[in-house]
């Protein structure tokens, strides 16, 4: 899927990324909901959660261990 141009996750700010893992990063959001929230995001454009494959998925707790 090729990611839209305007989609804010896509193509983040150095200065936003708290973490990287090789398929996800970790970002503050830019709208805080709660101190220390953030945003767990992978790099590759998808339109859900459900969409991710399946290395995606098994990926996301070696980025929240960070």
């Amino acid at each position: 899927m090729e990611p839209p141009m305007t989609c804010q996750f896509c193509n983040p700010l150095a200065d936003e990324i708290v973490a990287k893992y090789v398929l996800w990063y970790a970002r503050r959001n830019r709208y805080l909901f709660s101190k220390g929230h953030l945003l767990v995001i992978p790099f590759r454009h998808t339109p859900d959660f459900f969409s991710m494959t399946v290395e995606e998925n098994q990926a996301v707790p070696a980025v929240v261990e960070k």
